[in-house]
């Protein structure tokens, strides 16, 4: 049984065994997913998500963060891993096209408000619900999952929760692989929010944290779940979420070949499928001195991208609301040949009804490029081509956008988002010692003091 073999990783994982480079890089994921969600805890979306769940799911003994309001740990990890998938700033994975901050770090964090545990040992569940994660976005081929209209994080987000989880409880192999099936069970999210402009994406995170947190409390009470998850003939996750799944790459260098090395951290608060664009575009932007009345002035201005960006991020123009701008590729080529920064400010109503830049988004052509889509999902590639109006081609390609993994933002610049994302935040005087906290976690004997500062109500 597949499950049974990630449950005896899982189960096994110890910290010592852990490498020192996946511990650091555990620690940075854990900082960026906490920025997320704390400088997204009062967002407009959020409060009404929160409303919402406290009335089904009643009062508690767990604590929303930024509210101090009391909840059930249901409702708690909900909220939490919504508000780190708000401002679509969390991290992501290139080969399996999932950002597994969102949903770990939160419902780990939050069921460490009901239980003593260590620095380390958050640590290490951490490691394994990315790990397991990532396993089963590979192995579901992102790519092939992506264009069935499946949201990867949604679908593939329950099991690392379960996993995670399921290891802070101490379940041991037996009901860890119990509770990835019960987590699987639940799994569920598609990608139709696209189409008006839902709210919906931000809830698939805090849907799948609380399927898979549910699924390991579950698995300690002795509720058995489908151990054959993954392979049955009759309904086995692989089979029913993809055409093209890869069940090997669900075990392949489990314990010796960490995931969560390739994991990267975003620069800009929109799609990374987009970021690619982005780059080139500022790097044309400073390599030729482009002005804004150049760019209006082009004929033309040409994206070569992947299918999966062509289908996710070629969108109508305008963009619906703040949160499709998000996702819309011609209309931030437009916003950074424009300003040459993208903001989480910048997406609001003002900025995406301006007509001078849609006006140069409307002449964004995106098209398919064979060799970039042989390379995806491995490598996220890009080419811009602006041709200006004195028929000069001007080219940039991008292989590897700022924080990817091969690619990646340096302390400075976490330290920079982390406080950035903070600012305006009931968390915003608590941002340094936060973030020496976060990257010290290891060397806590307990997570209290964390959680203290998470869970103030003073705020």
């Amino acid at each position: 049984m597949i499950a049974l073999q990630m449950a005896e990783f899982v189960a096994n994982l110890s910290y010592d065994a852990i490498p020192a480079g996946v511990r650091a890089k555990a620690k940075l994921c854990l900082l960026d997913a906490l920025g997320c969600a704390l400088g997204a805890c009062r967002h407009p979306d959020i409060l009404k998500l929160i409303r919402a769940v406290r009335r089904v799911e009643g009062e508690g003994h767990s604590t929303i963060w930024g509210t101090g309001q009391p909840a059930s740990l249901g409702a708690a990890a909900i909220a939490h891993s919504s508000m780190a998938h708000t401002l679509d700033f969390d991290d992501f994975h290139k080969k399996g096209k999932v950002h597994c901050g969102a949903i770990i770090v939160p419902a780990v964090l939050t069921v460490a408000e009901q239980q003593e545990v260590s620095g380390r040992e958050i640590i290490t569940a951490l490691v394994a619900g990315y790990e397991v994660m990532l396993r089963v976005a590979m192995a579901v081929d992102a790519a092939a999952h992506r264009l069935q209209g499946w949201h990867g994080t949604a679908t593939c987000g329950t099991f690392g929760a379960a996993a995670a989880v399921g290891k802070l409880l101490g379940l041991d192999a037996y009901w860890l692989a119990n509770a990835l099936g019960t987590a699987g069970t639940q799994s569920g999210g598609v990608w139709a929010f696209t189409a008006d402009g839902a709210m919906t994406k931000k809830f698939h995170a805090g849907r799948a944290a609380w399927s898979g947190t549910l699924a390991a409390f579950l698995a300690r009470e002795g509720f058995t779940g489908a151990t054959q998850i993954f392979e049955a003939t009759d309904g086995g996750f692989l089979q029913v979420f993809s055409p093209h799944p890869h069940p090997e790459l669900l075990t392949a260098g489990l314990g010796t070949e960490w995931e969560i090395l390739q994991v990267g951290f975003k620069p800009y608060a929109c799609c990374r499928t987009i970021q690619p664009a982005i780059a080139a575009a500022l790097a044309l932007r400073r390599q030729y001195g482009l002005s804004w009345e150049q760019v209006q002035q082009a004929r033309s201005i040409k994206v070569f991208t992947y299918k999966v960006a062509k289908k996710q991020n070629d969108l109508p123009l305008p963009p619906a609301n703040p949160n499709m701008a998000q996702f819309n590729l011609p209309f931030l080529v437009a916003l950074a040949l424009r300003e040459g920064n993208i903001r989480v400010n910048d997406f609001n109503e003002q900025t995406i009804q301006d007509p001078d830049l849609l006006a140069v988004a409307g002449k964004v052509e995106v098209e398919v490029d064979p060799a970039i889509e042989s390379r995806f999902p491995a490598q996220w590639s890009c080419r811009l081509e602006i041709v200006t109006a004195s028929g000069q081609v001007l080219e940039a390609d991008i292989e590897a956008a700022k924080g990817d993994a091969d690619n990646p933002l340096d302390l400075a610049e976490h330290q920079e988002k982390f406080k950035g994302l903070l600012t305006g935040s009931p968390y915003a005087g608590a941002a340094d010692a936060l973030f020496n906290l976060l990257l010290q976690m290891d060397e806590d004997s307990n997570s209290e003091r964390l959680i203290s500062l998470l869970t103030t109500k003073n705020i």
